[in-house]
Formats: C-alpha cells, sequence, structure tokens
C-alpha cells in the first residue's frame, strides 16, 4: 500500500545512493588490498579500473604508475567507448553444422594446448596421479586410435599412432591434440566444468591469447551443441518400459493378422517383413544403450 504522507513514511534508501556506497566499499577494498600487496611483498605499482552502470569511470593506481596510467592509457576517456555492452556477443556463436570441431584445436599453441591438458587430466575420472607415468598402467579414457570419435581431432593427428603415456609437455603437438581430444569427449557433457577448470588457471591466463581463447570457446560450444542435439534426437526408454512406438507397432501387427485370417491370401512371412526390420533396429539400439550404461557404471565403480 502507497504512503501518502511523507512524514508517516519509514525511510526508503535511495538505489543509486545504495549502490554508490557499494561501489565506495568495494573500491577501498581493491585499495587496501593493492596496498598491502606493495606492502608485504614488495610490489612496485598497481592500477585498477572499475565502469559502473551509472556514473563515472573509478580508477587509482599507485604513485610510481600515475603518469602512465593517467596520461598514457587514459582509462576513463578510453574504456568507456572500448567498453562491449552485450558481453554474449563476443562470444563466437555455434555453427548450426552437425560438424565436430576438435581438428581446429591444432590452430592453438603447443604450450597452450599442454597447460590445458595439465589442468584437466587431474580432474578425470579417474584422475591421470592415480596412473604413474613410470608404471604401466594407463588410465580408461587415454587414447587407444580405437575410439569412435578417432579422426575428428584431424587427419594428421589421427595417421599417428595412438599418444604414448608419458607427461602431457613431452607428447608432440599431434599427440597432445589427440589426447585433448579424448579428454573432451571423456568430460562431457560437463562442459562448465571444463571452462571453470580453464579459466581457473593462473598460468592458463597468461598463455592464452585471443586466438586461443577464440579457438577453445568455439571446439566447446560446438561440441555441447552436438551432445545437446543427440539427446533431443534419439531418446530411448528403459528395457522395462513398453514405449508407444511398440505398442503402435504390435497394434499393427495384430490387425494386420486378423486382416489376412479373413482374406486367406496373405503369408505372414511377408507381414512379418517390414515389423522385423523396425524391431531388428530398436533392439539394436537397446543393447547398445545397455551396454553404454554398464560400461558407465563399470568405470564409475572403478
Amino acid at each position: 500500500m502507497k504512503c501518502t504522507n511523507p512524514f508517516q513514511c519509514p525511510l526508503q534508501k535511495h538505489p543509486r545512493s545504495s549502490n554508490q556506497k557499494t561501489l565506495q566499499r568495494a573500491e577501498d577494498g581493491v585499495l587496501r588490498c593493492m596496498l598491502k600487496l606493495m606492502r608485504d611483498s614488495n610490489a612496485q605499482g598497481f592500477v585498477y579500473g572499475i565502469l559502473p552502470k551509472t556514473g563515472p569511470p573509478i580508477t587509482g593506481s599507485s604513485d610510481s604508475m600515475r603518469a602512465w596510467w593517467k596520461d598514457t592509457v587514459a582509462f576513463d576517456r578510453n574504456a568507456p567507448p572500448s567498453l562491449v555492452m552485450n558481453p554474449e556477443a563476443i562470444l563466437p556463436v555455434v555453427e548450426q553444422t552437425l560438424v565436430s570441431y576438435l581438428y581446429k584445436l591444432q590452430d592453438m599453441n603447443d604450450n597452450t594446448i599442454g597447460s590445458i591438458l595439465s589442468a584437466l587430466i587431474q580432474h578425470c575420472e579417474p584422475p591421470q596421479r592415480n596412473f604413474p607415468f613410470d608404471q604401466k598402467m594407463v588410465p580408461l579414457w587415454w587414447p587407444t586410435g580405437k575410439e569412435t570419435w578417432w579422426g575428428l581431432q584431424g587427419k594428421p593427428q589421427a595417421e599417428l599412432c595412438p599418444p604414448p603415456y608419458r607427461k602431457t609437455h613431452d607428447l608432440r603437438k599431434g599427440w597432445k591434440l589427440s589426447l585433448l581430444a579424448a579428454v573432451i569427449k571423456h568430460m562431457s557433457p560437463r562442459f562448465d566444468h571444463v571452462r571453470t577448470l580453464v579459466w581457473q588457471s593462473k598460468r592458463l591466463q597468461c598463455k592464452m591469447s585471443a586466438k586461443d581463447v577464440d579457438t577453445w570457446s568455439r571446439v566447446l560450444n560446438q561440441e555441447e551443441a552436438l551432445v545437446e542435439h543427440s539427446k533431443k534426437s534419439l531418446v530411448i526408454a528403459p528395457s522395462g518400459d513398453d514405449t508407444t512406438d511398440t505398442r503402435s507397432m504390435r497394434r499393427r501387427l495384430e490387425n494386420s493378422r486378423e486382416n489376412c485370417s479373413e482374406n486367406g491370401d496373405c503369408w505372414e512371412g511377408e507381414l512379418m517383413q517390414d515389423v522385423d526390420i523396425e524391431m531388428n533396429s530398436i533392439d539394436e539400439l537397446m543393447r547398445l544403450y545397455q551396454q553404454e550404461n554398464s560400461n558407465a557404471d563399470w568405470s564409475t565403480s572403478f
């Protein structure tokens, strides 16, 4: 209920003033952290800049960096025109073609690929640290060259032998690409977890160039789109359920048998031919589905 008497209404804070106070507290916290780093870690200088949604930019710097920050960089003048208002606009758009982009990984730097592998292989199931490199035991997700996706990582990489079980930085680039493709396939569909692991690595933040970031994002986005498309394209019910398609085929079979019995000129083998083709394909899909589930349960328990 709206208050009509301003003298009896409770005091309400203006949202803009509340946001300004929040920004002010955040700036004070940043400044304190920067000064503490200079005092305790012998840092030589610092700069920071904040672009609020409303109001002027908030900037700060140490005395040693103030001339460069204010005159050369001019963050308060140059940063607002360079701001991308919609962050999603800078993300690569997923192509509508149902083709894997794993072969695009070869456009990335060799050292960057090795660092990405070092950040991801310890989060596979089971992690690599459970299988020391000096032993002959190899984790199940290490590629063998017999995977169904083998070849999607690029023809030159596919023509190589599968990567030997070595430290990632001791592998050739072609082997690294095959291993990275295997890790991406293994960690699918946890693509958000993969992105988080990469972005939390400080070493990768320093190594990855703008081109590497763009390539990595395109590959992951396309793989995620392919997984979502496969989920929508094929939905298999558990073997204990009587699905609608199965019931409709049985009903069609019973009706056809009744018509044959009335006419007397129908051979049951001809009647069953089309139905058997459909049922055999469904049975084959069900066997593959149950086999994948059993393999997944075994690997999880292992």
